[in-house]
């Protein structure tokens, strides 16, 4: 089915099959910001907030556990002690990056460091190049 999607009586758009709404209301707990009205017949999965939540927080304690392995396993790491760990754990983004991408540029501002959790780069830094691996 397809559904219109409007603010303030304007229509600002359709959604048809695989796309999701409702979702901020949910994660922020706010009021609506959108009227969405089915505009066919339409068939939809409803996931209500104490589910939705249940299912996020179990993820989010399941993904802080796979995030406190690694980092033990990273070799400057593991001697800091198991609380900055977990600090560290539940500070981690994920950032994915295709062969040839950019992930820093010299000269660019220093705010974030990255440790490889899966894949190769390579760096290039007074000329010499240099190739990194995992849990470097």
């Amino acid at each position: 089915g397809k559904l219109s999607v409007s603010q303030g009586g304007k229509v600002l758009g359709e959604m048809g099959p695989g796309k999701l709404f409702g979702e901020l209301a949910i994660l922020y707990n706010c009021t609506r910001t959108a009227s969405v009205k089915a505009s066919s017949d339409a068939k939809l999965w409803a996931i209500d907030r104490h589910v939705f939540q249940q299912i996020m927080m179990k993820t989010g304690i399941e993904r802080q556990k796979e995030h406190l392995k690694f980092l033990k396993s990273v070799h400057i790491l593991k001697n800091l002690p198991s609380i900055d760990l977990v600090k560290l754990a539940t500070s981690l983004e994920v950032d994915y990056f295709t062969e040839g991408e950019f992930v820093i540029r010299e000269g660019s501002k220093g705010d974030t460091f990255y440790i490889i959790s899966n894949g190769t780069v390579s760096t290039a830094f007074l000329a010499q190049d240099v190739v990194l691996v995992e849990g470097a």
